[in-house]
């Protein structure tokens, strides 16, 4: 796991590289001969959209349980806001928070998503839908 300064492209290169992951097609082999494109091939074989949540903040890492079942992990308010975030992105859609928004509002074209109330929250978020 790498930590980044507040100032670093991380956070620029991060969004692009999930837009691209979003928007990609690529040639695949159907097993028939017939080469289709990634989106084609799960349109028919495994109907999959998925939401994507980016946080930032600072957590706490570790080795997390007992000798006998350690994991090692992070915990921490930004990695539980990210899990609500998720919840509420529909298919296909990057939903960054008001930090991430400061990061790369220069870079990308980002919509204001109504304020909402995320569970164990007490103020309400803003957050920002990155346009694909």
């Amino acid at each position: 796991m790498k930590f980044y300064p507040k100032k670093s492209p991380f956070w620029v290169n991060l969004v692009s590289i999930l837009i691209n992951v979003l928007g990609a097609t690529y040639p695949l082999n159907d097993g028939f001969g017939t080469q289709t494109s990634f989106e084609e091939s799960l349109e028919r074989f495994l109907p999959l959209k998925m939401g994507i949540a980016i946080n930032c903040g600072t957590l706490i890492l570790g080795n997390i349980g007992c000798e006998k079942t350690k994991k090692y992990g992070a915990v921490g308010t930004p990695i539980n806001i990210a899990f609500r975030v998720e919840k509420v992105t529909g298919g296909g859609e990057i939903i960054i928070t008001q930090e991430v928004y400061r990061r790369v509002e220069e870079v990308f074209e980002t919509v204001p998503v109504p304020k909402v109330k995320l569970k164990g929250i007490n103020d309400l978020i803003t957050l920002y839908k990155v346009e694909i």
